[in-house]
């Protein structure tokens, strides 16, 4: 029920590709000139209007962040920068979703954690998603449990399973609101996410927490059917198996 926007299509800026590798609409179609030849015909059509020239600057700096981030080139990420996006409310929710990730990479500056706390109950569920995601990076335990509480259903899930990543107990709460996130955690990962091999070893993690022992071993076993030529699981199957004693059946399965 998101509304999510993508597939932009904006006015070519030819100069992304001579610093940043961006491909650029002009020269896929006049593939004999170069980004530097496009980038002179742009600024001859656009240079001295104000509204492109803001674009430009706006894109430059995008690109600029974007390089950092991906790169390592900075010393850090730049969070001045990336709270500014996320305060932002008139910018695409893509770019402040971005930033509030980005920011989950930041050094613990007051600053970063600040801007997080501040859009935790942000009007957009994409933003409230990714500021809980690097808020779960943070060990913010109480952002996390407070998010708990989020009306998006997948803002709420993150939220539960960074908490039970923090302390696998939190799955044996009975306090009614985690509770509830905690029956939907279940759901989605047994019923819509079954046969998502990465996530077994997680849910078949709640259920020893809960004594299911039958279900913790046939989730770890369809894990291993699910991805026969990665090891991970078949680990997780032999250490379950060692902690029930049974060495027969560990020798069998190395």
């Amino acid at each position: 029920g998101m509304k999510l926007r993508d597939h932009t299509i904006s006015v070519p800026l030819p100069e992304l590709t001579s610093r940043f590798g961006v491909p650029n609409a002009c020269t896929d179609c006049h593939r004999h000139d170069s980004a530097e030849w496009a980038t002179g015909h742009v600024e001859a059509w656009y240079g001295q209007s104000p509204t492109f020239q803001a674009y430009r600057a706006r894109t430059l700096q995008r690109a600029e962040v974007l390089d950092q981030v991906f790169s390592g080139k900075g010393a850090s990420v730049p969070v001045t920068v990336l709270v500014k996006w996320l305060d932002n409310t008139a910018e695409s929710i893509i770019q402040r979703g971005s930033a509030a990730k980005f920011l989950g990479d930041a050094p613990r500056v007051p600053e970063a954690t600040e801007a997080l706390l501040r859009h935790l109950h942000d009007s957009e569920p994409v933003v409230r998603y990714y500021v809980v995601d690097a808020l779960a990076h943070r060990r913010h335990s109480a952002a996390l449990r407070e998010a708990l509480g989020d009306p998006a259903r997948t803002v709420r899930l993150r939220a539960f399973e960074a908490l039970y990543m923090l302390n696998p107990s939190i799955a044996k709460e009975t306090e009614p609101l985690v509770a509830r996130v905690a029956a939907e955690y279940r759901h989605l990962q047994d019923v819509v996410r079954g046969d998502d091999p990465r996530l077994v070893a997680a849910v078949a993690l709640t259920h020893f927490e809960h004594g299911d022992l039958l279900e913790t071993e046939r989730l770890l076993r369809h894990g291993v059917a699910l991805t026969e030529p990665v090891p991970n699981l078949r680990v997780e199957l032999i250490q379950f198996l060692l902690h029930q004693g049974r060495l027969s059946e560990v020798a069998q399965e190395e």
